[in-house]
């Protein structure tokens, strides 16, 4: 269950702010963003939710490659070095809105937790 509620909460976080090229993020951007629907999240629930998510084709996910000066899909390897080494993006694809509604009516939607400032 907590699975998927991380996927719900990264699918909320894409189409909250519909954008054709994708969403940026960061490892542990991503986290603070997540952890407002999901305590504490590890990095590797994360990953393994995106790439679930990837692998049924739910989002796209893609890096930044400096040396060709564009964006490169992930391919399902380097796991480590793609998502804790460098900056990636989120894509939606049409699997993602019907994958989201499901994973709402599954884990329903949960109030959101406001960070906390000082």
């Amino acid at each position: 269950m907590r699975s998927k509620k991380i996927e719900y909460a990264i699918l909320k976080l894409i189409l909250k702010h519909p954008d054709t090229a994708g969403h940026g993020f960061t490892l542990p951007g991503l986290r603070n963003l997540v952890v407002q629907l999901v305590p504490d999240p590890s990095d590797s629930e994360l990953v393994d939710a995106i790439i679930r998510l990837w692998g049924s084709r739910v989002v796209e996910v893609q890096k930044w490659n400096s040396d060709t000066g564009g964006f490169e899909a992930y391919d399902g390897s380097g796991d480590t070095e793609f998502f804790c080494q460098r900056d990636f993006r989120l894509k939606e694809t049409p699997q993602t809105q019907p994958c989201f509604e499901q994973l709402e009516k599954d884990v329903g939607p949960e109030p959101e937790r406001r960070p906390i400032g000082f």
